[in-house]
């Protein structure tokens, strides 16, 4: 992966929320290549391996966990993993839900939604 830059994260710890996907992998990979050790999260963990994969095959440290960001306890378990691992969490980037299609509603649109439209801020925190 090239950088337009990098800046220094040896010894930070980064989680990445959504880190599966494809923006919250390139953020992952990002993180990875400037020196961060990475936690990518996503609903399931084997869905985060190829990310771990592209930032170990470059001299990189990540671990895949799986984690749901509207489920406390899975947030919970998550940070355990981490904490375990790493003993702290210094980054967090959050890129879950972002391939919800109401995220792709202009922000001058959000209060001209009709009464009970779904948008980025009223989805269903069980979905």
């Amino acid at each position: 992966m090239n950088l337009p830059f990098t800046i220094d994260l040896k010894g930070q710890v980064a989680v990445v929320t959504g880190g599966s996907g494809i923006i919250g992998g390139m953020f992952s990979r990002a993180l990875g290549k400037c020196g961060a050790k990475v936690a990518v999260l996503g609903r399931r963990a084997e869905n985060g391996k190829p990310v771990v994969d592209d930032i170990e095959s470059e001299g990189g440290e990540a671990m895949a966990v799986a984690a749901n960001v509207l489920d406390k306890e899975s947030l919970e378990n998550a940070k355990k993993q981490i904490l375990d691992k790493w003993g702290r969490i210094d980054i967090l980037v959050n890129c879950a839900r972002g391939a919800v299609k109401a995220a792709e509603i202009p922000q001058d649109q959000f209060n001209e939604a009709e009464e009970g439209a779904l948008t980025f801020f009223t989805t269903d925190r069980k979905t």
